[in-house]
């Protein structure tokens, strides 16, 4: 296990008795049924550069989405061509500039044979762990007749200003919206939360809808800021 996650995310995500996660990256396949068609392959990754080596054993491309965790933020480069016998690029690789770091995810489409990528961080960014963060759960969303109450946390390493939750139908339509309060960073070890109510519009559908926070600032992750209303 541990061999295989060394191998395929650049590092151990989950052992017994680890503290952290160390994984470069993670994986999620449009279908996942092609995971065991990719054999990937992450050597000697570092947190500001690091290559992705994937074999497609299919005659067809497969669609995935990569995942960083133990990344530096900022603005990387991405290098991305078919491979040689090698696993170096065969021929000039496409390159283009991302937005990169630890929950975010970036698609990528695996041809048939060898594949390369290259990831290099070229302006480094904010750390994420001295992000503000704001975040909401299940648990959050009280819904009444004709309303819905969030419950807003704090949780990052600095304060997070106003910011606001906004209701969204099922098309992904802003129908409502209210303001939260700047909070505290939770550093005296106590919940610093603020509770806003939306008005849910006639004939709203409450099976597609979801409520999300918008702040301005870059937070420690996208990924606790979005909830469904059921």
């Amino acid at each position: 296990s541990q061999y295989l996650q060394r191998t395929r995310l650049g590092g151990i995500a989950l052992v017994r008795g680890n503290m952290y996660q160390g994984n470069t990256v993670s994986w999620a396949f449009d279908d996942p049924e092609n995971a065991v068609n990719v054999a990937i392959l992450v050597p000697n990754a570092a947190r500001n550069h690091f290559k992705v080596i994937a074999y497609n054993v299919t005659g067809h491309p497969i669609s995935a989405t990569m995942t960083g965790w133990n990344v530096d933020s900022g603005q990387w480069e991405m290098k991305a061509g078919k491979g040689d016998d090698k696993y170096a690029f065969a021929g000039d690789p496409a390159v283009s500039s991302i937005a990169f770091e630890k929950t975010v995810g970036v698609p990528l489409t695996l041809q048939p044979g060898a594949n390369v990528f290259e990831f290099t961080l070229k302006t480094p960014g904010t750390p994420v762990q001295d992000r503000p963060d704001l975040g909401i759960g299940r648990d959050d969303i009280k819904l009444s007749r004709g309303g819905v109450a969030v419950t807003v946390h704090s949780l990052g390493a600095k304060d997070a200003p106003v910011a606001r939750v906004e209701l969204l139908d099922g098309k992904g339509n802003v129908v409502a919206k209210a303001a939260t309060p700047a909070l505290p960073a939770p550093v005296d070890l106590k919940p610093h939360t603020a509770t806003v109510k939306l008005s849910l519009p006639a004939r709203f559908d409450v099976k597609t809808g979801r409520v999300r926070v918008v702040s301005g600032e870059a937070e420690i992750t996208q990924l606790n800021n979005t909830i469904a209303l059921e």
